[in-house]
């Protein structure tokens, strides 16, 4: 009897734990299910590689679910190049260029779409993915994902008739901006005050930018109970320009301005600038390529705080400009690039050379590399006071120095390997 009541006890365990069994077997067939209906999906979908600084890329991927995002853009069956520009409304326009990979080589797209200059984050990230979808259809179309999607005219009643709008202010935008900035500690205290106004019309033949700032900073050191070392910094810039197009590649324009920094020793300067570019491309290619060569000859009116270098306390002085400037974007990244050259023409000696780049580089599979950077050769420093400058002018950087050059760079990389996948958000534990 007792071994009976041990194997019907075995047994009456194991009819308890069969249950279990099965529920964790039925689970992780389910489980195994959903997974392989997944890949079957990312199987059928559309291997899409894009790299948006302005995007909101979780929310892309939440929002697009049925296209494979890969992060290697040779793999990429639709590669989307996204650039950003500002309209004359001081409006975001955003531009997709859509370029077909692999069984898509040749078909190639571009949409844009245009955020109201007061459009909140969700409304610009929303309005992106609108765009985003509509300009992903014709791809998808051609992949068996098509049976999965469904697509809705949304009909608020409205008329669908156009209607002629009349602008009241006639494409003159207004914008006004004002912050501060303070900061301290028992023995430093820090106070920036910075105002900004511009008034912008810009249509196809012509670009009127007016723009007007001013700046104050100041700063106090203790440095002991007995010694406190203040300093301050004020400057303002007022800049009107006004640009006519004359075709597709040429365009002229003249240029005033008028500025006031102690920074620089300058207690008064209006300049005046006429000036010409030439780009060598289209300019309604310019969301993928620039070459633009502008040349400026401009006069100047110095009058400055303290006697100057060359026993200057105001003169009158002209000089001439040559900028070229270049902008690259492409599948594999993106290039940017600025040369000036400047003279006086009553000594050729004062010039100055300012170089900048920038270069954005998918080098191979899962790599990139970036590398900006910046250098000035400056002969050309008419403006400093013949005094020269004080330790403390030298140690709190309040004064311009004597220099024959500037520079400031950065090189930087990241290596990403693994799943070519991209497609899962999970916000857990997030910023």
């Amino acid at each position: 009897m007792k071994r009976i009541f041990v194997c019907t006890r075995l047994i009456s365990m194991n009819l308890k734990v069969i249950p279990l069994f099965l529920v964790l077997f039925l689970f992780s067939f389910l489980a195994q299910s959903q997974e392989e209906q997944s890949d079957n999906l990312k199987e059928e979908a559309l291997n899409v590689y894009i790299e948006c600084n302005f995007c909101d890329m979780d929310f892309v991927r939440k929002n697009i679910p049925y296209i494979n995002y890969v992060r290697d853009r040779k793999l990429a069956q639709v590669q989307i190049v996204p650039t950003l520009q500002r309209t004359g409304s001081g409006a975001s326009q955003y531009t997709f260029n859509f370029v077909g990979q692999l069984d898509f080589e040749g078909q190639d797209s571009e949409i844009s779409a245009i955020a109201r200059v007061d459009a909140t984050s969700d409304e610009r990230r929303e309005l992106r993915i609108k765009y985003l979808k509509i300009g992903l259809m014709q791809y998808v179309a051609q992949t068996p994902m098509v049976d999965h999607i469904d697509i809705e005219f949304l009909n608020n009643g409205d008329s669908t008739e156009t209607e002629e709008v009349v602008d009241k202010w006639n494409n003159w935008v207004f914008k006004i901006r004002g912050n501060t900035w303070f900061n301290g500690q028992s023995a430093y205290q820090s106070l920036s005050l910075n105002s900004s106004l511009s008034i912008n019309k810009i249509t196809e033949k012509w670009k009127f930018e007016n723009w007007a700032s001013y700046n104050y900073d100041e700063n106090t050191y203790e440095l002991d109970s007995a010694t406190t070392v203040f300093n301050s910094n004020k400057n303002y810039f007022v800049e009107s320009s006004a640009v006519r197009s004359i075709n597709n590649h040429w365009s002229a324009g003249l240029v005033g301005s008028v500025r006031s920094s102690t920074f620089r020793n300058i207690d008064y300067n209006h300049r005046i600038s006429p000036a010409i570019e030439y780009n060598i491309f289209d300019y309604k290619h310019f969301n993928e390529k620039q070459i633009r060569i502008q040349y400026r000859v401009s006069y100047d009116n110095f009058q400055y705080i303290d006697t100057t270098i060359y026993n200057q306390i105001n003169e009158h002085l002209y000089n001439h400009s040559l900028r070229v400037g270049a902008e690259f974007v492409q599948k594999w990244g993106t290039i940017d690039f600025a040369a000036t050259a400047s003279q006086y023409f009553h000594d050729t000696s004062l010039k100055r050379l300012d170089i900048w780049g920038s270069i954005n580089w998918r080098v191979v599979k899962g790599l990139s590399v970036n590398v900006r950077g910046n250098i000035e050769f400056i002969q050309d420093q008419i403006a400093l006071p013949k005094g020269g400058a004080s330790d403390i002018d030298i140690l709190t950087q309040q004064r311009q120095l004597a220099t024959n050059y500037a520079y400031w760079g950065s090189v930087g990389f990241s290596y990403t390997f693994g799943s070519i996948y991209n497609n899962i958000v999970n916000p857990r534990f997030g910023n």
